[in-house]
């Protein structure tokens, strides 16, 4: 029905003088010589007119800057009071209504949906900043404290965390007994996948364990003997390695 467009300035609902004149069929010099001579009428009713300046809309003659009014639907109103009522006024009259009306309904509903969606994706968006956030803490705890200790942290029970040990069962040469354990090498590497940290060799982790529980260490017989934690015993051996200075660790 028109092309006649109401657009936002801040928060008010204007029209352009310059489409004004387009619909009414007359040169915008001439509306706005209009505008002039019932500016004062038209601002202590409805308030102060704002002017702009810009090059003439698409379509129109000359390519010189100049001033146009962005009205408001009262101050548009008055304004077309002052024209007779010819068809054509009687017409863009009609269209000022209807697009005012349709830029009222946008504003109704279509904005409060897009603000909505607006929040949505602002608060998806804080959720994603503070799980990276979270991921990236983990990693800094991962490194310094080891994946058992994040996830207990998080709450998650401590069966969940556990680790499968790595346990071998080896015959001893001496008794041709079965035994179940670790070396300390694969104790100092169960260790690694706990906590993320290690000691320089099993050798120091011998040496730790000789010194705070040497019931722990056993040399288990084989073509080449090794040292050995037994099964039942490397809970315990943990605890006590754990328990170390961290500057003994690798990566510290």
């Amino acid at each position: 029905m028109t092309n006649l467009q109401v657009i936002t300035k801040g928060d008010v609902l204007v029209v352009d003088s310059r489409i004004i004149a387009t619909e009414l069929g007359i040169e915008h010099r001439a509306l706005m010589q209009t505008v002039k001579k019932h500016i004062e009428k038209i601002e202590m009713a409805f308030g102060v007119i704002t002017f702009d300046l810009d090059k003439p809309l698409e379509g129109s003659q000359g390519g010189r800057p100049e001033k146009y009014a962005l009205l408001t639907e009262p101050q548009a109103n008055l304004l077309m009071s002052f024209s007779k009522n010819t068809d054509q006024v009687v017409d863009c009259k009609i269209k000022l209504i209807c697009a005012f009306e349709k830029a009222k309904e946008v504003i109704k509903t279509v904005i409060p949906q897009q603000s909505e969606e607006i929040e949505m994706l602002k608060m998806q968006n804080s959720i994603l900043d503070k799980q990276l956030k979270l991921r990236e803490l983990d990693n800094s705890m991962l490194i310094m404290h080891g994946k058992q200790t994040v996830l207990v942290l998080r709450g998650y029970d401590q069966s969940v965390v556990e680790v499968e040990k790595p346990i071998l069962e080896v015959i001893d040469n001496r008794s041709g007994d079965r035994r179940e354990g670790m070396t300390t090498k694969q104790l100092n590497e169960y260790l690694k996948q706990q906590t993320g940290s290690s000691f320089k060799s099993g050798s120091q982790i011998k040496a730790i364990l000789e010194k705070e529980a040497p019931e722990l260490i056993d040399i288990v017989q084989r073509p080449i003997n090794q040292d050995w934690v037994l099964k039942e015993n490397i809970n315990k051996a943990l605890e006590i390695l754990k328990r170390q200075p961290r500057q003994l660790l690798l990566g510290e």
